[in-house]
């Protein structure tokens, strides 16, 4: 008689690791090197291990979709900057403390797809204490092995770095669209639009993010923080194709700016312009009508067509907009592909629905 023998199930721990994509990995570390912390904390006598990734609280679809990815294993928490007696900002954080969901899921992510700042040394101090099985915070004690920055040649190599390079985009990359002065000749001249990344240091990273992303701008050195900002029109252009070419996409309070910002840009001409020696159309398929991301900023340009970027960026988002006659939640909206849906359904009489208070 063969006997049978029934496998070990799987840990719930290692069936989220091996769900996740390698590009979910990847993303997921590089939005933890743009706005997340390793934390390892005295708790009385004792140390607590955690995990946190903070973002304004516009952007809670993003943790709500993280959280759900890593099977709801992290909180989110809602905190408020108070500035005598007045909110200035709600900030939101997704933190992830269990022991043995950091040492099963966590750790193998960022031992596969390592950070490329300086919170690497943080990490390494992080997995060395909690791996080690430091209970006591008295037992604590800072380890020997440093931080090295990787060179430009060595980070553009990496074969995650463009999936990462998303994430970090997602939480480090800003948009920016106003007029520089009234009466100008050309209504073009006095739209600016232009997108800027800044770090405190590590000056290689963005030399390599400048290069993957094909732009001609440098970068601009300063004692306080180093900037690559992208802002000429041909430079703009090989952005919004990089971004659209990229397997891993913005999702978000990012992806709607981003969609904002290409609204303004295409409805001011900043791009189109450039098309009448036919060299962008015939090369890019960016403005073709039937593009998801033309679509997309057609939709959100008539949504906002009387909304200004800083009024929007001040509300909660629930209460922007009204977009119940499309049929789809304000979460549909900002994670979701806006390329399938009908932009003849827009109303135009429908104006962004404000709160009372800033009517």
């Amino acid at each position: 008689m063969l006997k049978t023998f029934s496998k070990t199930p799987k840990s719930e721990n290692v069936k989220i690791l091996e769900r996740l994509s390698a590009k979910d990995k990847a993303y997921f570390v590089g939005l933890i090197d743009g706005s997340g912390m390793f934390h390892v904390e005295k708790n009385g006598i004792y140390v607590k291990y955690s995990l946190n990734l903070n973002v304004l609280r516009l952007n809670l679809p993003l943790l709500n979709m993280l959280n759900k990815k890593f099977g709801n294993q992290g909180v989110i928490i809602h905190r408020a900057k108070n500035i005598n007696g007045v909110i200035s900002s709600m900030t939101s954080i997704l933190k992830f403390s269990k022991k043995q969901f950091l040492i099963d899921v966590i750790i193998p992510i960022f031992d596969d797809y390592p950070m490329l700042i300086t919170d690497l040394a943080q990490y390494k101090y992080f997995k060395y204490h909690l791996l080690k099985g430091t209970t006591k915070y008295s037992d604590l004690y800072l380890i020997s092995e440093s931080c090295s920055n990787l060179s430009k040649s060595d980070i553009v190599k990496l074969p995650y770095f463009i999936d990462w390079l998303i994430g970090f985009l997602e939480v480090k990359c800003f948009f920016f669209t106003y007029f520089t002065a009234k009466n100008h000749k050309s209504r073009y001249e006095d739209f600016v639009a232009s997108c800027e990344v800044s770090l405190v240091d590590n000056i290689e990273l963005l030399e390599a993010i400048r290069y993957v992303i094909g732009v001609n701008t440098n970068v601009y050195l300063n004692k306080k923080q180093n900037k690559l900002k992208i802002s000429s029109t041909i430079d703009l252009i090989e952005f919004i194709i990089f971004l659209d070419r990229a397997e891993v996409k913005l999702f978000g309070l990012k992806r709607f700016e981003y969609l904002l910002f290409l609204a303004k840009a295409v409805k001011l001409n900043k791009f189109l312009e450039m098309t009448i020696n036919g060299k962008i159309v015939n090369h890019y398929k960016f403005y073709e009508a039937d593009h998801p991301n033309w679509r997309s900023a057609k939709m959100v340009s008539l949504i906002l067509s009387n909304m200004e970027n800083s009024e929007y960026l001040k509300l909660p988002i629930d209460n922007c907009i009204d977009i119940s006659y499309l049929g789809i939640t304000m979460d549909e909206f900002i994670l979701g592909d806006l390329g399938n849906i009908d932009v003849s359904l827009v109303d135009l009489t429908i104006l962004p629905r404000l709160p009372k208070n800033n009517q």
